[in-house]
């Protein structure tokens, strides 16, 4: 039962990574999904300036052929305050509640 990390690399994997929360609290009755067509602008550097100047990642976690989680990282240029140390920031921050630890490194 190891996690699998997987990096979005294409479009098809940023689509599932802006469902990953839809997928991850599906049976929680408080969870009330965004709207997907907002979501696919945040996540479009089209229609996100941010996007377009910072250097962003984003990965999705699975387990046993399920998504359970995913994390973004970035680092906005414009944030930046001494050229010798680049600050970078998580975000986009989504998993499954799970208490039992499986992740093996």
């Amino acid at each position: 039962m190891t996690i699998e990390i997987l990096a979005v690399n294409d479009k098809a994997m940023l689509r599932r990574f802006i469902r990953v929360p839809s997928v991850v609290h599906k049976h929680d009755d408080a969870w009330i999904p965004p709207l997907m067509m907002e979501r696919e602008e945040a996540f479009s550097p089209k229609d996100n300036e941010f996007l377009r100047r910072a250097e962003v990642r984003f990965w999705i976690a699975r387990r046993d052929g399920r998504d359970i989680g995913r994390i973004s990282a970035q680092i906005d240029p414009l944030a930046q305050h001494n050229d010798a140390e680049r600050v970078g920031h998580f975000g986009c921050l989504s998993a499954e509640d799970d208490p039992k630890p499986s992740l093996r490194l």
